[in-house]
């Protein structure tokens, strides 16, 4: 009993070490849209590096985006349990801890997330040489992947081109899409944009109001049953995709609720075998 204990904590603490190995920052000079100009360093704003084995590398990168309603960052389920799959097909992985709104540490909130989603795609692609690198999100990390895949003629970073700041697909799973105030997950909603937003930052932060012909392809995962964001915001962007004939792939299930990660329990057909099919067949 005592050695299998023993033997657990050791392995939880070389797991630990290894998270705080490929664990980086997101910034080392001044942080965009801080506050505090004279502080250097934002612990929430980090990333982890997941690299496959060498054999296995195919030359593709992909920003993964953990959920949590911006209020909170799910890393676990929607962050690391799926940069360990997507490092055994070859891709590498980069978790993004972004950080979340506040009027007490931004001087815009609406624009703190995804300023660090657009700096994350940028080094990726200038420091880490990947000529290929798409986005993966879920839930209110979903809307962020959403934004970064539609706002990104608009970079709110400096000397950023649009190009480098556009990913070249995205898959958006169980996603934040509208913040209008019928159909939005309200949390998200009030969290990102405030109590009262204005119509104009409604438009601007739904995300399927921004869909053009030159949207990079999508995947869309939503179960039917799923009451925290309601599977319409799902369909909203599917319209728009068709519309635009944006390249896209929409993976629902009939049951799953929200939340549930790389697995849902309640049904057996993998959304993430489906999406790395998706991939294969794209031309990248």
């Amino acid at each position: 009993m005592f050695k299998n204990s023993l033997l657990i904590i050791i392995y939880a603490s070389i797991s630990s070490f290894a998270l705080a190995q490929n664990k980086k920052p997101l910034y080392e000079g001044i942080i965009p849209n801080h506050i505090d100009k004279e502080r250097s360093y934002e612990p929430e704003a980090h990333y982890f590096v997941y690299k496959p084995a060498e054999q296995k590398r195919n030359g593709r990168a992909v920003l993964v985006i953990p959920g949590g309603g911006y209020a909170h960052i799910a890393i676990d389920h929607e962050g690391h349990e799926v940069a360990k799959q997507l490092i055994q097909k070859g891709y590498t992985a980069f978790v993004l801890r972004y950080r979340l709104p506040s009027d007490s540490t931004m001087e815009d909130k609406k624009t703190g997330p995804l300023q660090d989603a657009q700096t994350a795609i940028l080094k990726i692609r200038k420091e880490y040489g990947f000529p290929v690198v798409g986005v993966l999100g879920f839930s209110a990390g979903g809307h962020l992947a959403g934004t970064l895949a539609t706002l990104y003629d608009q970079p709110l970073i400096q000397k950023a081109l649009p190009e480098e700041v556009k990913p070249d697909f995205a898959a958006l799973l169980y996603p934040v899409i509208t913040m209008d105030s019928v159909l939005t997950h309200k949390g998200s909603r009030n969290n990102l944009l405030g109590q009262e937003p204005t119509e104009e930052e409604v438009q601007h932060y739904s995300v399927h109001k921004n869909i053009q012909k030159t949207t990079p392809p999508m995947f869309i995962m939503h179960a039917k049953d799923d009451k925290v964001v309601p599977y319409e915001n799902s369909e909203l962007l599917i319209q728009q995709l068709e519309k635009y004939q944006v390249p896209h792939h929409f993976f629902s299930y009939e049951k799953g609720k929200h939340g549930f990660g790389m697995h849902n329990k309640e049904e057996p057909k993998s959304w993430f075998d489906a999406f790395l099919h998706w991939l294969d067949d794209l031309p990248l």
